[in-house]
C-alpha cells in the first residue's frame, strides 16, 4: 500500500455500489523532488494495472468485474501544479474502466510522522 513498496498491493475493498477500490498511501512531499515522486507513483500504479489485467486476479472478484475500479491515492501533502498535471496525464492513459482519485489526508500535527496504521485506519473509514 505504501508508495515506496512498489510490488505490494493494498487491501482491496468493494464499496457499497460494487466498485473495487485499491489504495496507495503517499506520505512523501512533492517539492523539490516532483519527478522522483511521479516515478514512484507511476511504478506503483503500473503494478496495480498489471494485476487488474490478470484474469486470475478477477477470479477472486467475479461479482465486481466490469463495474469499475478506482485507485485511490491518500496523500499526506497537497498536490503541486506539477503533481496535478501528472494526475491528469495519468488518468488519460489508464486502461478503460480504471479510475484514479487523489484524497488529501493531512495530519493534524504536521511535525509528527504519520504511521502506516493511521493511513490504513483512514482507508477503512473511507469505505
Amino acid at each position: 500500500m505504501n508508495i515506496e513498496e512498489t510490488y505490494v498491493l493494498s487491501p482491496i475493498k468493494v464499496n457499497a455500489s460494487g466498485k473495487l477500490r485499491l489504495f496507495i498511501s503517499d506520505h512523501l512531499e512533492w517539492e523539490p523532488k516532483d519527478r522522483e515522486h511521479e516515478l514512484l507513483l507511476w511504478r506503483k500504479m503500473s503494478v496495480y494495472c498489471t494485476a487488474l489485467e490478470d484474469t486470475a486476479f478477477w477470479d477472486h472478484f467475479s461479482l465486481v468485474n466490469g463495474k469499475g475500479t478506482t485507485i485511490v491515492v491518500l496523500g499526506l501533502y497537497p498536490l503541486t501544479n506539477e503533481a496535478e498535471r501528472f494526475y491528469d496525464l495519468t488518468r488519460s492513459v489508464l486502461p478503460e474502466g480504471i479510475g484514479l482519485d487523489f484524497r488529501y489526508q493531512p495530519v493534524d500535527r504536521p511535525t509528527r510522522k504519520i504511521k502506516h496504521k493511521e493511513i490504513k485506519d483512514t482507508c477503512r473509514l473511507l469505505l
